[in-house]
């Protein structure tokens, strides 16, 4: 099993498919919401893809937010992205320069395939997000978790940070973890 940053298009591409399968497929989400400017080559985003015998299982996405922007608690948020470099010191995969008062990030499109869930993969998953996080300078990670997995978040360490809202139609609470 490896967690690899997804940074050729064949990675993207499992990345990508792994989202349609678990978001569109399963839970349907209408693919208009499914993708976004963040998925974008050029985007200051990190894409993580999980892989066990060169089977892709899942996937996570990491951006870091504008410290200014406190409206992370609902599906109207606008989070403002701030770039982080990508530097051979840090390991970062941003490629914009970050700003000394960047430190929280977003970990979202948390995937991990039907047949290998409960498998501990979505936990290696999150390690590798959180690690990454941490070589970017980053000493907190909020999230917008589905009601149905907040209790897989929890026992991450996450705390939930809102009440209950819809976002593509499916329930869903805020939560935040301090590196």
């Amino acid at each position: 099993m490896s967690v690899e940053l997804a940074t050729t298009s064949k990675q993207r591409e499992d990345a990508f498919n792994i989202r349609y399968r678990v978001f569109v497929d399963e839970q349907g989400v209408d693919e208009a919401v499914e993708w976004d400017e963040y998925d974008d080559p050029t985007a200051p985003t990190a894409h993580f893809i999980v892989y066990t015998e060169s089977q892709p299982v899942g996937t996570a996405r990491l951006r870091a937010l504008n410290e200014t922007d406190t409206s992370d608690v609902d599906s109207n948020s606008t989070d403002a992205d701030i770039g982080i470099h990508a530097t051979e010191e840090s390991g970062c995969a941003f490629e914009e320069t970050i700003t000394e008062t960047t430190t929280i990030g977003k970990v979202e499109r948390v995937a991990v395939l039907a047949d290998y869930r409960n498998q501990g993969w979505g936990t290696r998953l999150m390690q590798a997000v959180e690690t990454h996080a941490h070589q970017c300078g980053l000493s907190m990670l909020r999230l917008h978790g589905q009601t149905r997995v907040e209790s897989f978040y929890h026992d991450q360490g996450y705390e939930t940070i809102s009440d209950v809202f819809e976002e593509a139609g499916i329930p869903h609470v805020s939560m935040e973890k301090r590196l």
